[in-house]
């Protein structure tokens, strides 16, 4: 599914799941659309242990940055989204 027919699926589930009162539960690898559209957020971290938090304190303590970072991928949970380290900002 394209970036813009994903938005708008989850803005449609968003809308319904207020109107209606419901709960939706969506599972996917799209991490930062995740924080943007989430109420709270399960994350299973490598050690198996299941956290389950508001996107803004998963991302304050650290949790996602520590489940996620990888080479110079870094999550800044400021603005919720992963950026790419410059190569010379690692020491």
């Amino acid at each position: 599914m394209n970036v813009a027919r994903r938005g708008e699926l989850v803005d449609v589930l968003g809308r319904l799941a207020r109107e209606q009162n419901l709960a939706v539960v969506m599972s996917t690898h799209e991490l930062e659309l995740a924080l943007r559209v989430s109420d709270r957020m399960w994350l299973l971290e490598a050690d198996r242990t299941l956290t389950c938090d508001t996107p803004a304190a998963l991302a304050e303590s650290g949790r996602i940055g520590a489940a996620f970072d990888r080479g110079r991928m870094r999550f800044g949970p400021r603005r919720m989204v992963f950026d790419l380290e410059a190569e010379d900002s690692r020491v």
